[in-house]
Order: C-alpha cells, then structure tokens, then sequence
C-alpha cells in the first residue's frame, strides 16, 4: 500500500508531463495505452495505475492493450505504426533501450521513431527462488552456484528483456556463474513456472514480485537497491552482500509515435 501511494504521487506529477505534450484539445477520444508484455506482470500493474490516473484526470478513457512478444518488440513496433495523433502511448521498461544493442535489425528505431512523454518512475529488482531452493541469500547462493557449474536453470520475462540483463550481470558479478537461461513470454508465466518448482530462480522488478514474497509462496534472495526495502525489511540487498554493481533499478517510461 505505502508503494502504491508513492506511485500515485509520481503518477499525478507524469500527468501534469504527458498533457502538455499534445494539443490543448487532447484527448478527443479513447486512447490506448500500449504495454509490450504479458497481463498481469510488474509493468502491467503500474500501467493500470496510469491509465486510472489519466482517465480520473483528464476525463476520458485510457485503455491497456497487452502486445506481448519479441522481447517488447511487438508491442512497441504497434505504436510506431499508428497515428501520430497522441492517441496511442507506449508504457516500457529498459527493454526499449537494450533492444537496439541487441539487435542488429528492428522494425523501427526506438531513438527517431518515438518521443519521450513521462518518466513515471523507478524501481528496484528482486531475486526470488522457489521454496524448495536451498540458498536463503546472495552469499549463498553464489557458493551453490559456484560449486555446481551448469546445474541450475534461471527464468526471465524473454530474451533481452530488462530481467533477463539484470540477471546476466548477476551472473558476470558473481564470478562468471553458469545458469541456463528459460526464457518465457511474460514474467507472469516465469512466476508460475517458479512457484510450481519448474525453475529455482529469477529476477523481476520489486512491484510485481512483493505481492508473492509477502504471502511465502516464493523466497526472496537479495534486493538490487541501495537500502533494504521497507516490505522486505529482512531480505539483504545485494550490496551489503558484497555484489556493489548490483544495485540496478529499472524505469517505466510513457512515449509517443
């Protein structure tokens, strides 16, 4: 709760960003608010609160349309298409920006074809295992890893997205540790896979992991922020753990065709 307020905030001061950006006359209809991932997961839970926001504000409605696939690619690649009329907006993560590192060709560029409306805000990651996975910290979990080369399966959202980076420097920090890498369309399904026992870990972003490390049905290794988090007051931030490059947090960011 003391998170969602904190969103509400910054999403009344995104508000007052987006509007301005447009036409006096803005919005003269629906407008769809594009997520390039899965229902359900950590982006699609504050872009519900910013559609919210907007349509209270501004009196109109805003619409979440999920377009996963490709790592964000799908999603994004629909809202370059379509009109340049403020009517359709792009809610992303860092995938936008790691996207056109990672591939030599996409369908768009994410620096010409879309312009910046709103920061919305930041947040942290989590490294979360299943209950049954033996390592209870960062320092842990890196000795088990280490002594088991190749042994354990890590799970992401997709191939290049921001879980799947943020994990990979895991990796590099920890000492070239080596996971396979399961990746899924959306964290939702990842979170499935790992409750069920199907994987022992992943990282996703602090607001759509807290609601199932509070109720136990997974196990919180370490925090990529600066300082502890007040919902998980007894989960060590990888810093203190002795991972410094690890204190990573992601951003979630509103732009237009």
């Amino acid at each position: 709760m003391k998170l969602k307020r904190y969103l509400l905030v910054a999403l009344a001061a995104a508000c007052q960003s987006i509007a301005p950006a447009f036409a006096q006359d803005w919005p003269t209809q629906p407008v769809r608010i594009i997520v390039p991932f899965a229902a359900g997961g950590g982006t699609d839970g504050m872009a519900r609160l910013v559609a919210d926001e907007l349509s209270r504000q501004l009196s109109q409605s805003f619409v979440i349309e999920n377009r996963p696939g490709a790592g964000g690619i799908s999603g994004t690649d629909a809202v370059v298409r379509s009109r340049k009329d403020g009517h359709t907006i792009l809610f992303t993560t860092p995938s936008l920006a790691y996207s056109k590192l990672q591939f030599s060709k996409l369908p768009y560029d994410p620096e010409a074809d879309l312009t910046p409306a709103a920061l919305v805000g930041y947040a942290p990651y989590v490294m979360v295992a299943n209950n049954d996975f033996p390592a209870r910290d960062p320092k842990s979990l890196v000795a088990m890893l280490k002594a088991a080369p190749g042994k354990y399966d890590f799970g992401s959202a997709g191939v290049g997205t921001a879980t799947h980076f943020v994990f990979e420097l895991f990796l590099a920090t920890g000492g070239d540790l080596k996971l396979t890498h399961v990746a899924y369309k959306g964290s939702p399904a990842a979170m499935t896979d790992l409750i069920a026992g199907n994987i022992p870990l992943l990282i996703d972003p602090a607001s759509g992991v807290m609601p199932y490390a509070t109720s136990g049905r997974v196990r919180p290794i370490g925090v990529t922020s600066s300082n502890r988090l007040a919902g998980l007051p007894n989960v060590p931030t990888f810093k203190e753990a002795g991972f410094p490059e690890l204190e990573v947090y992601g951003w979630y960011m509103t732009l237009v065709p």
